[in-house]
């Protein structure tokens, strides 16, 4: 059968969750507030908290993902400036700690991003152009990840997902009347 779990825990900023993710442990990794992470335990209390390194007090993070080996990933989805939205990984250490492993600037929002077989999938919008590509990144265990693969997409685009083949699933804001 399958069971339901709910959670009612406030971040210690108490505003609003942009994303959520969990771990191979059942730790929770909650965005708190525009620019922080924190990440609870099972049993919800708070194991660290970490404020993320934006360079623009208006950027608001809202892509989250936490890989089989407990690296954190995030990324700058919208406000203050494109040009400097920052696509981040840490690495956390024993007792609790965190490092930041590595921070990738491509000059587009981070709208969501997913890892898949060691290779960390994401969506980046370039709202001035109106433009949307996925791009995949390789190498993303070490300081400097690779860009692999990259290709255009409709924009918006939203979310990503890969199968267990895979493939690669988009989902994109629809494009209105373009008849």
């Amino acid at each position: 059968g399958s069971e339901t779990v709910t959670w009612d825990a406030v971040t210690p900023s108490k505003k609003d969750s942009l994303n959520v993710r969990t771990d191979r442990q059942g730790n929770v990794y909650a965005l708190d507030g525009n620019t922080s992470i924190v990440k609870l335990s099972a049993d919800e209390q708070q194991l660290w908290q970490v404020a993320l390194p934006v360079t623009d007090p208006n950027h608001v993070v809202r892509a989250l993902d936490v890989d089989e080996f407990d690296r954190v990933y995030v990324g700058v989805s919208a406000g203050g400036e494109q040009a400097k939205a920052k696509l981040i990984c840490y690495e956390q250490l024993p007792d609790d700690k965190t490092e930041l492993l590595w921070e990738v600037i491509p000059g587009a929002y981070i709208e969501d991003l997913v890892v898949f077989q060691d290779k960390l999938y994401t969506i980046q919008n370039y709202p001035d152009v109106m433009r949307s590509f996925v791009r995949i990144y390789d190498f993303i265990d070490e300081v400097e990840p690779e860009l692999i693969q990259t290709w255009q997409v409709p924009h918006p685009a939203n979310s990503i997902a890969v199968k267990k083949d895979g493939s690669v699933i988009v989902a994109c804001e629809a494009a209105g009347d373009t008849t």
